[in-house]
């Protein structure tokens, strides 16, 4: 997260998963409704105390990583399930799930790896 946008997205994301309603959590916080909605939109630098007051009622921790740290977290993406799901399918073993965005980002390197052409799982052969 690097910008008030992105705050407010993951904080309203927390908030509807709980099904937290904006009046209940107006009453939870203090906050005045103007200000909720702001932060929730990312149109306003909340304080720390704001940030953490939303965060701990809709179940979310605040918490300063180093970067490398962070970073990784980011970096993950559906491409190595992906790939575990592909080496699966070559092996002849049943996929536990395949995500299907990403899915052919890792076809060739497995495919080149196993030394033999591994069929795109979005592509199967009835």
């Amino acid at each position: 997260m690097k910008t008030s946008a992105d705050l407010g997205n993951k904080l309203q994301e927390a908030r509807e998963r709980k099904k937290i309603k904006l009046v209940d959590l107006v009453d939870r916080t203090g906050l005045t409704a103007v200000t909720l909605r702001n932060v929730l939109e990312g149109k306003t630098d909340p304080r720390l105390s704001t940030i953490v007051a939303l965060a701990h009622e809709v179940g979310l921790e605040l918490v300063l990583l180093p970067k490398e740290v962070a970073q990784s977290f980011e970096a993950q993406t559906a491409a190595p399930e992906a790939v575990v799901s592909l080496v699966k399918r070559a092996l002849g073993q049943p996929a536990t799930h395949v995500i299907k965005s990403n899915v052919g980002v890792g076809i060739q390197k497995v495919s080149s790896q196993l030394g033999r052409n591994v069929q795109d799982p979005e592509k199967e052969e009835p």
